[in-house]
């Protein structure tokens, strides 16, 4: 048995009714607020691309960019400088839409959300590109679990839309 830091946690799948407690932070937290704006906040690069031959509406991904390391500057101990024989990996969270492909881009934007920050790959740190596999039952069942929180979010940010002009009135 390996050390505790080597051990991989095992995954538990969040329950309906805290995904879509998630949901509803989410809608309550990014209220009224265009997708743009969301995925500039959350350091998301958000990227509309037209592909009449594609077949998805969207994907997520994680972007591994090799950058130099950073390092203090033993002249100068407030200084940063980089060094181009070492490298670091910087990681950007991405979410591509498919305009042609969608009806709405916001509850692709949301299903992806929740798969960049909830589905188990994703919580891993692990890098993965063009979307989500769903060959499996655990895969389908987490496809069902970012549907239900794209759609929690939706109807949230609509409701509190509801209540927002019924108070204007």
């Amino acid at each position: 048995m390996g050390t505790p830091s080597l051990m991989k946690q095992a995954f538990t799948p969040y329950r309906t009714d805290e995904v879509i407690a998630l949901a509803r932070n989410a809608a309550r937290r990014f209220a009224g607020r265009t997708i743009d704006e969301i995925a500039e906040t959350e350091g998301i690069i958000l990227v509309r691309l037209p592909d009449a031959h594609a077949e998805r509406e969207g994907f997520c991904s994680i972007l591994s960019v090799p950058s130099p390391k950073p390092f203090a500057s033993a002249a100068a101990t407030d200084e940063i400088r980089y060094s181009f024989t070492e490298e670091i990996h910087v990681t950007y969270p991405a979410i591509v839409i498919n305009p042609l492909r969608c009806k709405n881009e916001a509850v692709v934007f949301w299903h992806e959300y929740y798969h960049l920050l909830y589905s188990p790959y994703r919580s891993s740190q692990a890098t993965f590109f063009d979307g989500y596999s769903t060959r499996g039952v655990l895969d389908k069942q987490e496809e069902r679990r970012a549907n239900l929180f794209a759609t929690h979010v939706i109807r949230s940010c609509s409701q509190e839309d509801d209540d927002l002009s019924l108070q204007m009135e």
